[in-house]
């Protein structure tokens, strides 16, 4: 696993059900995102909007109040309630807000649209099967207190969003979603879950490796010589956010008692044969591409265009010469 950039960390929030609370951290409730809308792929427009994005289950059941860290060492609280995040009514587990945040006063970043995941349309998709993930969010039991201090979880793909295989959300809607192998618990929830992918990472290449634009100049003649060889070596590598971690499935162990510690010592730890519930290490990570559903709601879209336009306006304006 490569370093995690400090802007990819510096990106998450977390969530809380007031503003006394999220000042004295306490019963946090879960994660949210910062993302710059910047375009999809090679599209572009000017800089400037921010969404912070997590769970509809988080901000709009409790957790509705966002916590920042501050370039002082502080914090900062955006108090909000449940009716400032929109989301799509009956769709995917996603809210969204905007957010005009200061990096003079926050320690904040936010993840760029133009390195979201897009869905596959009719090609190999980008991402495949195995491929390396890991999300930043909020470690419940070690969380920092007086700070938001995130923690990274590790893992891969185990299955690609279908529609033939959805899974119900906390919305009721039943959608596409990925299969993560990799571990969580709660406080994850709303986490922004990446794919990467480094030099040596292809299994489809020959040697496990990338050859975009391999140049070595005589390689025989050096290999014979004793010396080490020189040239160029290109990869292609890979980073994308796949989506926002909404749940795990569930899974159940029978309790069984095998140790050997007298009876009376066992009394009301085992019981034999009941079960426990628990998380499975299956996460689901609803696609980017519907979070950009979520950025495309009139709500959110109109005052956007309304802003790129007068942007737009003023820098006309600017590059007018004076006479």
């Amino acid at each position: 696993m490569p370093k995690i950039p400090s802007k990819v960390i510096d990106a998450v929030f977390y969530l809380y059900a007031s503003r006394g609370d999220a000042l004295a951290g306490r019963n946090p409730g879960g994660t949210g995102f910062l993302v710059h809308y910047n375009g999809y792929g090679s599209q572009s427009v000017p800089p400037g909007q921010v969404y912070a994005v997590t769970n509809w289950h988080v901000a709009c059941r409790e957790w509705s109040v966002i916590r920042l860290n501050k370039q002082d060492g502080g914090i900062d609280v955006v108090d909000l309630g449940p009716e400032d995040w929109q989301f799509l009514p009956g769709k995917c587990d996603v809210a969204a807000v905007p957010a005009s945040l200061d990096p003079k006063i926050h320690i904040v970043s936010a993840i760029p649209t133009s390195i979201f995941a897009r869905p596959p349309r009719g090609f190999e998709p980008q991402i495949g099967v195995g491929e390396d993930v890991f999300m930043i969010g909020l470690f419940i039991d070690h969380d920092g207190i007086a700070t938001n201090v995130p923690s990274a979880r590790f893992g891969n793909v185990s299955m690609l969003p279908n529609s033939k295989a959805t899974i119900e959300q906390p919305t009721g809607y039943r959608g596409e979603s990925y299969i993560v192998d990799m571990h969580s618990r709660t406080g994850f929830s709303g986490s922004p879950v990446f794919a990467y992918r480094t030099f040596g990472s292809d299994l489809t290449e020959t040697g496990g490796h990338r050859f975009d634009d391999l140049l070595i100049d005589n390689l025989n003649q050096r290999l014979h010589s004793g010396s080490p060889f020189s040239g160029k070596l290109k990869t292609a590598p890979l980073f994308q956010l796949i989506g926002i971690h909404w749940g795990q499935f569930p899974e159940r162990w029978e309790l069984r008692e095998r140790s050997a510690l007298k009876e009376a010592y066992r009394k009301d730890l085992i019981v034999e044969g009941a079960y426990v519930e628990g998380m499975s290490g299956m996460t689901c990570v609803i696609p980017a591409w519907q979070i950009m559903e979520v950025f495309d709601m009139a709500e959110l879209k109109g005052p956007r265009e309304a802003f790129f336009a007068a942007s737009a306006e003023r820098l006309k304006r600017r590059m007018v010469p004076k006479t």
